[in-house]
């Protein structure tokens, strides 16, 4: 980010959010070559920390996932 900021760049994150079920019911539905194991979206989700401007960014974008 510093390379970035002398070119007065705006760092915004872009956080989108879903229940554990819809990410796993995703991946499921994915092409057999790009499922990721269970247990690994397991993991990532439960030890997910959400982004915030402490870590530099100048704005936190959540998308909530909205069920159809």
């Amino acid at each position: 980010m510093t390379h970035a900021r002398r070119f007065s760049c705006r760092f915004v994150s872009i956080w989108i959010s879903c229940e554990l079920d819809v990410a796993l019911a995703q991946n499921s539905a994915s092409p057999s070559d790009q499922i990721v194991p269970e247990e690994v979206v397991r993991l990532v989700f439960k030890d997910f920390e959400p982004p915030t401007v402490d870590e530099g960014f100048d704005e936190v974008l959540k998308i909530e996932h909205v069920r159809n």
